[in-house]
């Protein structure tokens, strides 16, 4: 049924047909979908996802609700992708925050700033972009990442590596991003910075 071309919207009585077939998929051919989780445990959170399509979804608010069937299966080979024009159009067109970070037990870092502007200093501590808090920011980013079992190491390493396009996926894209940090000198700063595109 993911048919709809950008982000138009798809009829429930699609997805949920999606949602069915994917099933069939899984329980047909995976190797092993079953490593974690008992055939009636990943049942029930078919039937969960099932359930929670009640309105007309885009592809990406679709392929969010999946995931927690790809979260009980656990298996990092099997996880949600975009599709190729959307990736593309995400990857090339849409302004994006031109952060790479690094995630520390302490919190969120920042390595580099992609534009090639010193906004602030690598090495200060991210405090929340957009007025969203890391603690709840690494969460929600967290949700798109599927991990062998509970690997939370791999988790983290690929929200680093994703963190621009997880962003946009899980609250949107904008022109420029505020993004508040504490510096190695330990003071805090609030600086506006522009969006990057691929």
């Amino acid at each position: 049924g993911q048919y709809g071309q950008g982000s138009a919207l798809i009829y429930p009585e699609r997805l949920r047909a999606d949602v069915e077939y994917f099933r069939k998929v899984i329980h047909g051919t995976h190797p092993d979908p079953y490593r974690y989780c008992t055939k009636e445990e990943l049942d029930q959170v078919f039937v969960a996802v099932m359930d929670s399509i009640s309105r007309p979804m885009t592809r990406e608010q679709f392929l969010f609700t999946l995931l927690p069937v790809f979260h009980r299966i656990g298996d990092a080979r099997l996880s949600p992708r975009l599709d190729g024009s959307t990736e593309d159009r995400l990857k090339r067109n849409v302004s994006l925050l031109p952060l790479r970070v690094r995630i520390l037990e302490e919190g969120l870092y920042l390595d580099d700033e992609l534009k090639g502007f010193r906004s602030f200093n690598p090495g200060s501590r991210i405090l929340s972009v957009n007025g969203i808090e890391v603690e709840r920011l690494l969460v929600e980013l967290g949700h798109w990442v599927v991990t062998d079992g509970a690997n939370e190491s791999l988790r983290t390493r690929l929200v680093e590596r994703d963190f621009h396009l997880l962003f946009a996926l899980t609250y949107g894209a904008s022109d420029s991003y505020v993004v508040e940090v504490l510096t190695p000198d330990l003071e805090r700063a609030k600086v506006t910075i522009t969006g990057l595109t691929g």
